[in-house]
């Protein structure tokens, strides 16, 4: 049995990993998931949250935006419309996006008015970046 599993991490601009890694943890659409290798054959989508993997006994954190995860029993492949690892979110300009939403959040609702719905899911992915951000630390 392999110790090892290859893990890709892929956006529209960039091939962000590939690396050996131990195990993969991520947020799929019917709920966590870890993989490790020799895993079964498994593909689904991925909801907004935090991606961890481990290697060489490191955890490492990715905040990631929507996507697909293909699993096979050697390789790890997860195509995420955004990602950024831990260490590259600004925790600042995050707090900074998170309160510009709850702004929008707390005004008198029009009935036709957008802007909530987008500062809801904003609100979400600022909260959601600032806590992967946290976990570097």
């Amino acid at each position: 049995m392999a110790d090892k599993i290859q893990f890709e991490l892929v956006t529209p601009d960039k091939h962000l990993l590939s690396i050996d890694v131990d195990s993969v943890s991520m947020v799929g659409h019917d709920g966590d998931i870890t993989v490790l290798p020799n895993h079964t054959p498994l593909l689904t989508t991925l909801e907004m949250g935090q991606l961890s993997y481990e290697a060489d006994g490191e955890t490492h954190h990715v905040y990631v935006e929507w996507g697909f995860c293909e699993v096979l029993p050697e390789k790890i492949t997860v195509l995420a419309e955004t990602s950024e690892l831990a260490m590259d979110i600004d925790i600042e300009e995050a707090k900074r996006r998170r309160e510009e939403a709850l702004a929008v959040l707390n005004e008198k609702r029009k009935e036709d008015d957008t802007r909530f719905e987008e500062a809801r899911v904003e609100l979400l992915k600022q909260i959601t970046r600032i806590g992967v951000a946290e976990l570097r630390r």
